[in-house]
């Protein structure tokens, strides 16, 4: 029995020894094993593996997903609002109710998420989402066009989305993300290409007289600085909250805000502005110029406490750090902005 005493003595001093050597301890059956963490190649190889097996299935749902999106477009130029005998005004609602759906659902479909796992959660929306697809194709009216586009935003929900169907975007897209992951810098990059948006949809408004190639020209600027804005602030935004659940409920606020633009869009973008709809282009290019101020306005902040956390003393650092679910307040996290 002594001996016993002696030998579990014996490790749990070498485990309060070694505590602060930067490595985790762990005691089974009277012998204490070494966890070494990752070095920098095994952690380049392990993303390596995920990034072969999750991005190419979630680039394909979200091609889907885009396709059914833009599709309301397609059913217009083929004469679905004579088909449906509905008036112009609620085939603009039918459009902008999407995205209610998706705004209203954001948050609760990532708590499931989390809940259910990805893998399941995953498998359970592209069942409901094809099967409201296949009602919306019996729709008799605008009222059930608009019933089944407000579910089917509901659906789409839960598909995680990343890239877009323009070959220079989605180019574009992937260049900035690389280049701001690769900087762990963010702020600079958002204004940048929100930036690169206001020059397009300054071009779309100037250049309507031009012809077809100039506003071609135009609009494939304004969707190479529209589209980066995605993954750049979700990346920003999911990089600086700390917390599993705070980070998830964070996500799907996020995401959910950004669709408030579907909702909104519907509105701006009008038969009574056609062809080359000023308005909605010029609300477009004012709220790429907020996107430049607020950028600089985070980034200052974001800067700022990471200087604040840096100049604390000892003390200052130790009462920082005490209690439970600080999540982004734990100050041995720094803001990723530079």
């Amino acid at each position: 029995m002594s001996d016993y005493s002696s030998s579990s003595n014996q490790d749990i001093s070498n485990l309060q020894k070694d505590k602060h050597d930067g490595k985790v301890h762990i005691v089974h059956n009277e012998k204490i094993s070494v966890y070494v963490p990752p070095d920098e190649k095994e952690v380049r190889k392990l993303m390596w593996k995920l990034d072969r097996r999750i991005v190419p299935l979630v680039a394909i749902l979200y091609l889907c997903s885009f396709l059914d999106r833009v599709n309301i477009g397609h059913a217009k130029l083929a004469g679905i609002i004579d088909d449906l005998q509905m008036s112009e005004n609620i085939y603009n609602w039918s459009l902008s109710i999407f995205f209610a759906g998706y705004v209203i659902f954001e948050i609760p479909a990532n708590m499931f998420c989390k809940l259910l796992g990805p893998r399941i959660w995953l498998s359970i929306i592209m069942v409901v989402w094809g099967v409201i697809m296949a009602v919306m194709s019996e729709a008799k009216n605008g009222a059930g066009l608009m019933a089944a586009r407000f579910f089917l935003g509901v659906a789409e929900v839960g598909i995680l989305y990343f890239w877009d169907d323009h070959y220079l975007a989605c180019a574009t897209t992937l260049g900035f993300a690389f280049s701001a992951d690769r900087r762990a810098e963010r702020g600079f990059h958002y204004a940048i290409v929100s930036f690169i948006g206001m020059i397009g949809y300054i071009l779309l408004i100037t250049l309507r007289e031009q012809g077809a190639a100039a506003k071609y020209v135009a609009a494939t600027i304004s969707c190479c600085g529209a589209f980066p804005l995605i993954p750049l602030s979700a990346a920003w935004n999911s990089n600086n909250t700390g917390g599993h659940t705070k980070r998830a409920v964070s996500i799907a606020f996020v995401a959910g805000i950004g669709n408030l633009g579907g909702i909104l869009s519907g509105q701006m973008y009008r038969s009574d502005d056609a062809p080359h709809y000023v308005r909605g282009h010029t609300i477009s290019c004012i709220m790429m110029g907020v996107n430049i101020i607020v950028a600089f306005i985070l980034r200052f902040h974001l800067a700022r406490e990471n200087k604040r956390r840096d100049k604390l003393t000892p003390e200052q650092h130790r009462i920082e750090c005490e209690g439970e679910d600080l999540c982004d307040k734990n100050i041995s996290l720094k803001n990723e902005l530079l």
